[in-house]
């Protein structure tokens, strides 16, 4: 079966057909985050992530007027930073 087109305007119905569902591999999203969520999570203040990305610590995603960090640069960040404990 083969696509129409243009797109149906209605969300509910999809394009794809049972041959495409079944080959598809499905990938987790990215979440966005608020910068006070990340703040919260890193155990700073807000302002202090809003250096942090001021300096190129941490990237982030503008959308509209807002900036937003996905998982990824927030767990890429940590990983960065990481240190290992001293030794005994």
């Amino acid at each position: 079966m083969t696509r129409q087109w243009p797109p149906c305007r209605h969300r509910s119905r999809s394009l794809e057909t049972a041959d495409d569902k079944a080959s598809t591999t499905f990938v987790k999203a990215d979440r966005l985050h608020d910068l006070d969520t990340i703040a919260e999570r890193l155990g700073v203040a807000s302002k202090t992530l809003r250096r942090m990305i001021a300096r190129g610590e941490l990237g982030y995603y503008q959308v509209g007027r807002l900036k937003r960090i996905s998982e990824s640069q927030y767990l890429e960040y940590l990983s960065r930073v990481k240190r290992s404990p001293l030794p005994k």
